[in-house]
């Protein structure tokens, strides 16, 4: 685990808690940086 994956993976549980806080996907996509696939936050199958 490299040290950017980390930080993608901290960045990820922040937006996935605030995607279940707030509720909607137009939040998490509102919240998506460029570069990011648009339903790569829907895949929670991925491993972490």
């Amino acid at each position: 685990l490299t040290a950017l994956d980390a930080q993608a993976r901290d960045w990820f549980a922040g937006l996935i808690g605030r995607h279940l806080r707030d509720g909607g996907c137009a939040v998490i996509a509102s919240h998506a940086p460029l570069g990011v696939a648009p339903d790569a936050e829907l895949d929670l199958s991925a491993p972490a």
